[in-house]
């Protein structure tokens, strides 16, 4: 079996000394001297273990084993090129592609205009966002389905690199026509026997539950879950179906028919993390991550 570990450089002189029948000509059109390409010729042919010319002083010929080794050898090259073509705009392309993973409920707030901080600063970089549990996340961080997630789940599994962004505390959103609403703050005396809406497609919406259910317990009976994202409970809000909280980021951008009141005395926040893989050098990613860590909701 003859050594197929070769130099493509040698296969590129066999082949421009075959198209142009003669070593001097070849030296000239690849520009180096004509006893490089004879040296590596001769390196070529002892690792096949055959010759691919004939030498005389009339110039070189193939051998019918020469002919046929370049013709199938010149093909490969020609695909081993175009493949490297292929990649190379493949990674262009990847350059400039973000994928990012979102907790359930975190797509608006804060990461929000992280996003848009994100694409106006790097207009070229196509991101695209895929929501799902933290779990699901890191499997595709391990997997490289997606760059980097933003969750509330501190877990760090090996390979992986996390780094804390900015924390949410909770405030409360009302109708705007609620008794509560003429408040700068609400106390949770005030918020007793309301009913509060949660959404079941909220990473925390179990630590949401179990902070209602502490400070008003008389309250847990009145909580109702609703199948819907963040948006959505909050547009129920806006229709008086009831109360829910909001992390302060979703407060300062503000939506139509409600306000938002913070919780006096209450400092608990749920502080979000991004995660990636270290491994991980797409440009966007470290871009990306460079802008993260210098931003704030405020």
């Amino acid at each position: 079996m003859p050594d197929l570990s070769l130099d493509l450089r040698y296969l590129r002189y066999a082949i421009v000394a075959a198209e142009l029948r003669s070593l001097r000509k070849a030296a000239g059109a690849l520009d180096v001297h004509q006893s490089t390409i004879s040296r590596r010729i001769q390196l070529l042919e002892n690792r096949l273990g055959f010759p691919l010319f004939t030498r005389s002083y009339g110039g070189i010929a193939l051998t019918e084993a020469g002919r046929l080794f370049l013709a199938d050898a010149s093909r490969s090259a020609l695909e081993l090129r175009q493949a490297a073509e292929k990649a190379t705009l493949a990674h262009r392309a990847e350059s400039n592609l973000l994928r990012v993973g979102l907790g359930p409920g975190l797509v608006i707030g804060a990461t929000q205009e992280l996003l848009k901080a994100f694409g106006k600063v790097q207009p070229k970089v196509r991101v695209t966002i895929h929501e799902a549990s933290a779990q699901d996340h890191f499997d595709s961080i391990l997997r490289g389905a997606i760059d980097v997630c933003i969750t509330e789940d501190e877990a760090v599994f090996p390979g992986c690199a996390s780094e804390p962004l900015w924390t949410e505390t909770p405030c409360v959103a009302l109708p705007a026509q609620h008794r509560l609403a003429r408040y700068e703050t609400v106390s949770w005396e005030q918020l007793a026997n309301e009913r509060f809406l949660l959404s079941a497609k909220v990473a925390y919406v179990q630590q949401i539950r179990e902070l209602l259910c502490a400070r008003l317990p008389s309250s847990c009976d009145q909580v109702v879950m609703h199948d819907i994202g963040v948006e959505g409970v909050l547009r129920l809000v806006a229709i008086d179906f009831g109360l829910a909280f909001a992390c302060s980021s979703i407060a300062r951008q503000g939506m139509e028919g409600l306000v938002f009141r913070p919780i006096a005395g209450e400092d608990n926040g749920v502080r979000l993390n991004a995660i990636w893989q270290r491994q991980n050098r797409t440009p966007a990613l470290r871009r990306f991550l460079s802008l993260a860590r210098s931003f704030s909701p405020e």
